[in-house]
Formats: C-alpha cells, structure tokens, sequence
C-alpha cells in the first residue's frame, strides 16, 4: 500500500507505520486506518465491514508480538484486538 507517498510492501511495514503514528500523530489515525481498509479491499476484494474485521484483526495480531504497552496502543487507537487471545 502506499501512505503519503511512502510504499509499505509488507504487513511488518504496515504495522510499524500504524504503530508509529498511534504513539506520535494518533489524529492521523483515522486516515491511515481508512487508507489501510481501502487497500484491504482492492487486494482481497471484499465489502468495507469485512476489510474494517481484517485490518483490526492484523493489527491486534501484530501487537501480540510486542508488550503489553503497544496491545494497549494499537486497542487504543485502532479498536485491535488479538483475533484469537482477545
């Protein structure tokens, strides 16, 4: 996907540019979490719901590899969740 100009090839550079801008710009959130819904939608082909399911989904997947401190940034700023572990 691209963000302001900048490519983010993989799901790693996705989630450190979210978690980059939940902690320093979370007013820019709403925007990058839509830009990153769309993106969900073109590659997948699916409805904007189930694209908005996958993105909090990734994201909350994601904060599970990290401490406690960016599950509660990333829940905080993006409603995600680990999609197994809650």
């Amino acid at each position: 996907m691209r963000y302001k100009g900048e490519k983010l090839d993989t799901m790693g550079q996705t989630f450190d540019k979210a978690l980059q801008i939940a902690k320093y710009n979370p007013s820019e959130a709403p925007e990058f979490f839509d830009e990153y819904v769309h993106h969900i939608m073109e590659c997948e082909r699916i409805n904007k719901q189930d694209a908005i399911e996958r993105a909090r989904s990734n994201f909350g997947y994601f904060a599970g590899y990290y401490n406690t401190e960016v599950s509660n940034i990333m829940n905080r700023t993006y409603n995600a969740v680990h999609p197994i572990f809650g």
